[in-house]
């Protein structure tokens, strides 16, 4: 949910109950206003200035053992976008070709590396966790989290005939997380 800021400007000519009091009383903002004379006083709600606006950052920079990610939840066409460099190739998704998701772990980001010969097919996903809001202005903020590597098991012969059929890899990751506009 975003939420905007806005700065509460109070002008009054008199008022039959002392500031102080009504302070005390009610406390800030409020105060100020039930003091005001509905003829006599003005409100003025002001935006902050252009850029200033704190909202969730929006492209993630991450590394992890001969591996580079960057993931950005909207870009100018639209769609999410990731990119992996790493031991698999190099791969890009976009829009329909990944998956994200809320859950209790935090946001999950999934997307097809590829099929590989007498391996299966390989999955990745990318855990991130919530950030404060921020501005354009804030330095990025380095965080720490994890993929998971998801192998659907599968030879020339097909899947195997018992035991599981999907493993499982961590990749621990570090990054930053930061705004840019667009």
């Amino acid at each position: 949910m975003e939420s905007t800021r806005c700065l509460i400007q109070v002008t009054t000519v008199s008022g039959d109950l002392s500031r102080r009091k009504a302070l005390a009383c009610l406390g800030g903002t409020a105060a100020l206003l039930a003091t005001a004379r509905p003829a006599r006083s003005r409100a003025q709600a002001t935006p902050p200035p252009q850029g200033e606006e704190a909202v969730a950052p929006n492209h993630f920079a991450l590394s992890g053992t001969e591996t580079q990610l960057t993931y950005e939840p909207a870009t100018a066409a639209g769609g999410p976008r990731v990119t992996y460099d790493g031991p698999y190739g190099r791969h890009t998704a976009v829009r329909d070709e990944m998956r994200v998701e809320e859950s209790a772990l935090g946001q999950l980001v999934t997307w097809y590396l590829g099929a590989f010969p007498d391996q299966g097919e390989l999955w990745m996903t990318l855990l991130l966790p919530r950030f404060t809001p921020m501005s354009d202005a804030d330095p990025p903020t380095p965080f720490g989290t994890l993929a998971i590597l998801k192998w659907v098991i599968s030879t020339i012969a097909g899947p195997p005939r018992s035991g599981a059929l999907d493993e499982y890899r961590v990749l621990p990751l570090a990054g930053t997380a930061r705004l840019v506009l667009t």
